[in-house]
């Protein structure tokens, strides 16, 4: 009996072992999904430091900047070919390009703080671009579909919206982990690629050289370099709306770190900032660190994403230098608070 027992056992275990996922990228021909991709970050000053000449001065304490943006971008894409676990043909329409910001700046003997609020748009909007996989160059190349658009909007887009880069290298269990690259991760923070968005400087309210602490958003969002690491952990499937969805848990730590001046000169000069102040800045660095997690939801069926929820906080820091007179100028702005980054997707 104990012999039998022994050997039944390992054969129990291996039937009772639930036998491992594969999630891949794997949509039907001609099939349609719209993905709106949502970004909200909320900042608070907690530290300034102003040099000149070697003369250092911290902010006032009854001073306060606070900084809020969100972003949305709406894209339809059909699926017109694919092959070799990507799309070969792909039609996207950028249905909606959206910014919005707000700045508020607020001092102890002031009843109210004083918001300045500005937008931005993308000129991508309600055009539609095709990307087409080039197995020779080994990428793909894209055109408008009707050659509506100005072709220097096209230098900056990326194919990828579908996240397949979060995707594990081949089958697994609920508990596994890997890593996963941070091209991947930037392709959350600009959907889409370089929507080339910017600031609509004729519809401020409020101060207009204050939106030029907005500029921030644009480090994490075009930085060419990332740090960093995402890990990501199998936590099974899940049932929702009759479909079963994989959840991959997300832990996320990332640095970005983008020059901004010539943005911000932009920004300053076009809010009739004077010419010859603007002129002393020689650096604007804006340097971004996010602490978050989050889920994605794979939608095997289907064979894309279904959904994505990220949030953590935020540490952003300006540095800014010149010179003034032949003398030096430092400023060290650095402000804290959250993010969250949302991907919801419908079917078309």
């Amino acid at each position: 009996m104990n012999a039998a027992r022994s050997c039944l056992l390992p054969f129990l275990a291996l039937v009772l072992t639930a036998a491992p996922d594969e999630l891949r990228f794997a949509p039907d021909e001609g099939a349609a999904v719209t993905r709106t991709f949502r970004e909200v970050t909320e900042l608070d000053v907690e530290r300034g430091v102003i040099d000149m000449a070697g003369e250092e001065e911290q902010l006032p304490d009854d001073f306060g900047l606070a900084v809020r943006t969100e972003r949305v971008v709406v894209l339809s894409d059909e699926y017109v070919a694919v092959s070799g676990g990507r799309p070969t043909r792909l039609k996207r329409t950028f249905d909606r390009i959206d910014l919005a910001l707000t700045v508020e700046e607020s001092h102890s003997d002031e009843d109210d703080p004083q918001a300045t609020d500005a937008t931005g748009a993308s000129e991508l909007e309600d055009l539609t671009a095709v990307f087409t996989w080039d197995d020779g160059e080994g990428q793909y190349g894209v055109a408008f579909e009707d050659d509506d658009g100005d072709e220097d909007l096209l230098a900056g887009l990326e194919e990828d919206a579908d996240l397949r880069g979060f995707l594990p290298a081949g089958e697994v269990s609920e508990g596994d982990e890997w890593e996963v690259p941070l091209e991947a991760l930037a392709r959350v923070l600009r959907p889409g690629g370089d929507l080339l968005i910017e600031l609509d400087l004729d519809d401020v309210e409020g101060e207009e050289a204050s939106v030029v602490f907005c500029s921030f958003w644009n480090a994490a969002a075009t930085a060419e370099e990332l740090e960093g690491e995402v890990d990501a952990r199998y936590a099974g499937l899940v049932e929702e709306d009759g479909r079963e969805l994989a959840r991959i848990e997300l832990a996320v730590k990332l640095r970005a770190t983008r020059e901004v001046l010539e943005l911000a000169r932009g920004i300053l000069e076009a809010a009739g900032v004077d010419s010859e102040e603007v002129g002393m800045l020689d650096s604007m660095e804006v340097t971004y660190e996010l602490d978050g997690e989050g889920v994605l939801r794979w939608d095997r069926d289907a064979g894309r994403v279904a959904a994505l929820r990220l949030e953590g906080d935020v540490v952003l820091t300006f540095a800014i230098s010149g010179e003034d007179e032949g003398e030096s100028l430092r400023m060290e702005l650095g402000f804290a608070g959250r993010t969250e980054l949302t991907l919801e997707t419908e079917r078309r």
